[in-house]
C-alpha cells in the first residue's frame, strides 16, 4: 500500500452522475433540519446495513430505516449529550455513551435500556462493540473493557494523560486502539489486558481511529488538521494527509480501498488509499461534521452534522442524495 504525503490535492474527474439503478439504492430525501434541531453527534450502521442509529446533544438516540430514511423510534434514557453509539454484531443490542457519565446497553427491538455498565467519572466520549459481541469498550479519561452479559468491568487502562475521544476493536477482536487529547494513540491487548504500544505523531487531540477491514492498517484523524495512516503491526506512520481544518471523524470503505473524512472543514472528503488521491469532496455546509460512516455494502456514506441533520452522500462522487433531519 502506498499513500503519498501531499501538500495539496484536487478532486479527480469532477462529480459524476449515478445511474438510475444506483439512485434507487440510495435513501430518498426526508425533510431538511429545523433551526431548533440539536446537533447529531454520532451515527452507526447495523452490520446488515438495514438500520442506522444516531445520538444527539438532545440526550436521545434515534433508530432509522437505512434504505428509506424513515425514523423508526426515539430512545430516551440519557440525561446529557449522546456522544457515541454502536450496534452489536447481531444487531439485537446497541451501546451508547453520554455526557451523563453512563454507558447504556439497549434492546434494539424494544428500544429500552437493557443494562447500564458501571460508573464512569466524567463524560463518556467513545464506545465500541467487540466483533463477537461479548465485550464493550468505553472511554472517559480512562479506557474500560466490559463483559456484556455480566455487566462486569474486565479491565481499566489509565495510561492516557487526558480525555480519550476514540476507541476501536481490531477486526479479529484481539487488540484495541484508543486516541486521546494527549495526542497519542495506544494499542491494547484484549486478553492480556495490557498496553502493547504508544504511537506518537499527532500534534493535537486524536478524535477518531479506525482499523482497515483486513486489520493491517489504522487511520486516525486529529485536531492537528491531519489524517494519518499507520502500520498496525509496527505502529509506523505510512503517510500523512493534510486537511484544511480539524478532523473529527474517519471511516474505511468496506473494501478498504477508500476512506472518508470530515470535521471542522465543513465538507466530507473521499480519499483513495493507494496514492492518497482526493477522489471527491461534498458540498460545503455551514456547520461542522461529528461523524461519518460507510454503508456495509459501500452503497453510500452518512454524516452526522451540527445542524441536526444526517446527510446521505453518493459513495463515489459525494453528491448529496438525501438529508434526514429531526433530533
Amino acid at each position: 500500500m502506498h499513500w503519498l504525503v501531499i501538500a495539496a490535492v484536487a478532486v479527480q474527474g469532477g462529480m459524476r452522475e449515478a445511474g438510475d439503478a444506483q439512485r434507487r439504492e440510495i435513501p430518498e430525501a426526508s425533510r431538511r433540519p429545523r433551526a431548533a434541531d440539536w446537533p447529531v453527534m454520532c451515527i452507526a450502521f447495523s452490520r446488515d446495513g438495514k438500520r442506522v442509529l444516531s445520538g444527539s446533544a438532545d440526550s436521545t438516540l434515534k433508530l432509522w430505516n437505512a434504505e428509506t430514511g424513515k425514523e423508526l423510534a426515539t430512545w430516551k434514557g440519557h440525561t446529557n449529550t449522546v456522544t457515541s453509539v454502536a450496534f452489536s454484531p447481531d444487531g439485537k443490542r446497541a451501546v451508547s455513551g453520554s455526557g451523563d457519565e453512563t454507558v447504556r446497553l439497549w434492546n434494539v427491538e424494544e428500544g429500552s435500556t437493557w443494562k447500564t455498565l458501571g460508573k464512569h467519572w466524567g463524560w463518556v466520549y467513545a464506545v465500541a462493540f467487540s466483533p463477537d459481541g461479548k465485550r464493550v469498550l468505553s472511554a472517559t479519561a480512562d479506557v474500560f473493557l466490559w463483559d456484556v452479559e455480566t455487566g462486569e468491568r474486565v479491565a481499566k487502562w489509565s495510561s492516557h494523560t487526558s480525555w480519550v475521544y476514540a476507541v476501536a476493536f481490531s477486526p479479529d477482536g484481539k487488540r484495541a486502539l484508543s486516541g486521546g487529547h494527549d495526542h497519542r494513540i495506544k494499542l491494547w491487548d484484549i486478553e492480556g489486558g495490557k498496553e502493547l504500544a504508544t504511537w506518537d505523531g499527532h500534534k493535537h487531540s486524536v478524535k477518531s481511529v479506525a482499523w482497515s477491514p483486513d486489520g493491517k492498517y489504522v487511520l486516525s484523524g486529529s485536531h492537528d488538521q491531519t489524517i494519518r495512516l499507520w502500520d498496525a503491526g509496527s505502529g509506523a506512520i505510512i503517510a500523512t494527509l493534510p486537511a484544511d481544518d480539524d478532523v473529527n471523524c474517519v471511516a474505511w470503505s468496506p473494501d478498504g480501498k477508500r476512506v472518508v473524512t470530515a470535521g471542522g472543514g465543513k465538507s466530507v472528503r473521499l480519499w483513495q488509499v493507494d496514492g492518497g488521491k482526493l477522489i471527491a469532496e461534498g458540498k460545503k455546509q455551514k456547520d461542522v461534521y461529528y461523524a461519518v460512516a460507510f454503508h456495509p455494502d459501500g452503497k453510500f456514506v452518512l454524516s452526522a452534522n451540527h445542524d441536526g441533520s444526517i446527510r446521505v452522500w453518493d459513495a463515489e462522487t459525494l453528491e448529496e442524495r438525501a438529508c434526514w433531519g429531526g433530533h
